[in-house]
């Protein structure tokens, strides 16, 4: 799980990114509101990876994980998550604000905003993993270690192994 959560965090900068330029420029679309006039100039398959696994995602990930998965209900899961996203990302933004020296409130109103909204997004996505994980141990066949073995293929929590019971109960 700690490896789904940082990948798809590592997203999150670009989304927010795109997501702002759309909403404060005039231009009518998403390319020219963050390109400008500018052609896209696409990264290596190599900077690309680095870009996108920075072990401060999966860093912030073990932190969403370990407050997050000591439930066994998906709505306090999906409480837990929003809230430790929010937070989490929250501080590293302001850490990072502060690091870089670019300290305003507008950085800050947009981070946490983002932050928010991507919490939030964050734990519906991680719920319909746990739910489907679920589904598929209940639908398959087989005797319980193949059951959850199949299931864990969705879903594996640091916390708990190849616990897949987590929403089962």
């Amino acid at each position: 799980m700690i490896l789904a959560i940082g990948i798809i965090l590592s997203i999150g900068p670009t989304i927010q990114w795109l997501t702002v330029s759309l909403i404060t420029s005039d231009a009518p679309g998403i390319y020219e509101s963050a390109y400008k006039t500018g052609l896209i100039a696409f990264p290596s398959l190599e900077a690309w990876f680095e870009d996108g696994l920075y072990w401060q995602f999966f860093a912030m990930a073990a932190i969403i994980v370990i407050f997050s998965f000591d439930s066994r209900s998906a709505g306090r899961i999906f409480d837990r998550v929003a809230l430790s996203s929010f937070l989490t990302l929250s501080a590293a933004d302001i850490f990072a604000l502060a690091v870089q020296g670019t300290f305003s409130k507008g950085d800050i109103f947009q981070n946490i905003l983002s932050n928010l909204v991507g919490g939030i997004a964050l734990a519906a996505i991680v719920v319909l993993i746990l739910i489907f994980s679920e589904y598929c141990y209940k639908a398959l066949g087989g005797s319980t270690t193949a059951r959850r073995i199949a299931a864990g293929l969705f879903c594996h929590s640091s916390r708990h192994g190849f616990n897949i019971g987590l929403l089962c109960g």
